[in-house]
């Protein structure tokens, strides 16, 4: 389990795109998920570049949380 830094904050999309970016992600529900299961979570992203942007608001946002990616994926542990 870890604690939040500070306040959550939403991934979004402009409402011109199209495809799996265009879904608001609610990241405060995404890490309860992960704190109930303990296991890995695969999150599918809109682009490589948003994943790695996310990756890094996470890791500020968020203490003993182990965030990588892979491609477009972002892949969130527990550390």
């Amino acid at each position: 389990t870890f604690k939040k830094q500070s306040s959550i904050w939403r991934e979004e999309s402009p409402s011109n795109t199209r495809g799996v970016g265009m879904n608001k992600k609610n990241w405060e529900s995404i890490i309860d998920q992960l704190n109930e299961s303990g296991e890995r979570l695969r999150i599918k992203m809109g682009s490589p570049g948003s994943a790695q942007v996310t990756r890094c608001r996470l890791m500020s946002n968020y203490d003993g949380l182990d965030v990588q990616t892979k491609g477009s994926y972002l892949l969130l542990d527990l550390a």
